[in-house]
């Protein structure tokens, strides 16, 4: 039983795995942008950030 659940689960997860992976690489970079352009003592504001 468990054996069958787990596998369509299985290709949703890897599906939501690589969008999850995606926003993450978002936000580490406005994180590193944020705190790169915060140390400046400047407002994180980046245009690559609005381009997307």
């Amino acid at each position: 039983m468990m054996r069958a659940a787990s596998k369509p689960r299985n290709l949703s997860h890897t599906e939501s795995r690589d969008s999850l992976a995606r926003q993450r690489a978002r936000t580490d970079l406005a994180h590193v942008t944020t705190s790169f352009t915060s140390q400046r003592g400047q407002r994180p504001r980046s245009p690559r950030s609005e381009e997307d």
